[in-house]
């Protein structure tokens, strides 16, 4: 039975293959798909395309090796359903099983976080101390969502991908034809539930932090959120050998995304240009830590507590 279904496969997959290759040359052809170049030349080909791409990385978690192996190790230009799963289930089992861990955290935490119309601890704090918490705590999701954003990137917007070759001074430029359901069902399955779980963390884990006793349990609380968003990249030390970690972590995606052009000095003593300055400037990020924690603490405290500037014991609530 498994014999016929692999046989219709091929054959389809074969057949569409060949009318793909009558249709586009240069994107089907198996010959077409590998180019190796020196490194020097990789660089090069990099740095001569326009902004309109960004060459990214997938992150150091089993998520992202997920990723790379369904789209780079299953390339292909036919979806096959079977294969698909297989290699979810295989390959993936440590994702959906840091998925589950994370989701009884996310559920514990949530049964042991008070209401905060009725919790005295919510206006307890200082909201100096509050919004420094929230920001820090923002610090910690940051990296998260640019993970989750440029697997993203990776799953709906990349045609090429980089990996070392057997000769070290070598790369291989490899194209993608993976098909439109195939990389809308990897985001669906793998980047869509990540997402929801960064979400419960931000909501479920400021509840946690702000209803915390005192200012030693609201640093304890912090660094306890972050463990739980670490836990698929401990996943990854845990169950991966080397080889599928350097692998994954080698490869470097061309996705279509604006990106800034980069520039670093050349080991000469020039005036400071702005370009230079464009590519170490961060106020934009740091702006964003500090309006998203005032809007978080503000919107708590102008609900729930009487007194908004200092400390206070007692909620608003209704007798």
């Amino acid at each position: 039975m498994m014999n016929t279904l692999e046989q219709g496969y091929e054959a389809i997959e074969t057949s569409l293959t060949h009318q793909s290759v009558n249709n586009n040359q240069d994107t089907y052809n198996p010959k077409n798909l590998k180019q190796v170049h020196h490194v020097k030349q990789i660089e090069k080909i990099k740095s001569d395309e326009d902004n309109e791409f960004k060459w990214v990385t997938l992150p150091g978690s089993v998520n992202g090796t997920l990723i790379y192996f369904l789209l780079v190790e299953n390339n292909g230009p036919v979806f096959k359903p079977l294969q698909f799963l297989e290699g979810l289930f295989y390959v993936g089992f440590p994702v959906y099983f840091t998925f589950y861990v994370q989701a009884l955290f996310l559920l514990a935490l949530w049964s042991t976080v008070p209401a905060f119309a009725t919790d005295i601890d919510i206006c307890g704090t200082s909201p100096l101390v509050q919004q420094a918490v929230i920001m820090v705590f923002v610090i910690f999701l940051l990296p998260s969502v640019r993970s989750v954003f440029e697997e993203g990137l990776v799953c709906l917007r990349c045609d090429k991908v980089v990996f070392p070759d057997e000769d070290p001074k070598r790369k291989v430029l490899y194209t993608l034809v993976n098909p439109t359901q195939k990389c809308i069902l990897t985001f669906l399955l793998i980047v869509v539930p990540e997402t929801l779980i960064l979400m419960g963390l931000f909501y479920v884990g400021t509840g946690f932090i702000l209803t915390s006793g005192d200012i030693g349990d609201i640093i304890c609380n912090s660094v306890a959120i972050a463990f739980i968003m670490d836990i698929d990249n401990f996943a990854r030390e845990a169950f991966e050998s080397d080889a599928v970690s350097e692998r994954a972590n080698d490869a470097e995606f061309r996705t279509r995304w604006h990106s800034d052009e980069e520039e670093f000095t050349d080991g000469k003593i020039v005036t400071l240009s702005t370009r230079v300055l464009d590519t170490f400037e961060n106020i934009r990020k740091v702006v964003f830590s500090l309006l998203l924690a005032y809007v978080v603490m503000y919107g708590i405290r102008t609900t729930y507590c009487i007194d908004f500037y200092g400390p206070s014991k007692v909620p608003c609530i209704d007798d």
